[in-house]
């Protein structure tokens, strides 16, 4: 029993954790869909993995054709 009480215990913290990471993750896409300049991140392997709103518009793209696409092969 105590063995499943510690499982339990671990699986909800794991939960936590993820629903914490989650929000932050809101909480961060949320601000920078509110600055006014254009905004994009990259990964290592110069990946799109973020693009806000203006950054958008400036390209006149959206964000399922630049997320996970190489930045030398959308705009060499």
């Amino acid at each position: 029993m105590l063995q499943t009480a510690n499982f339990r215990a671990d699986a909800i913290r794991r939960d936590a954790q993820l629903r914490a990471e989650q929000d932050a993750n809101a909480e961060r896409a949320a601000l920078l869909d509110s600055m006014t300049d254009g905004f994009f991140a990259l990964d290592h392997h110069w990946r799109f993995t973020y693009v806000n709103q203006v950054a958008l518009k400036y390209t006149s793209r959206t964000r399922e054709q630049l997320l996970g696409r190489y930045i030398w092969d959308e705009f060499p």
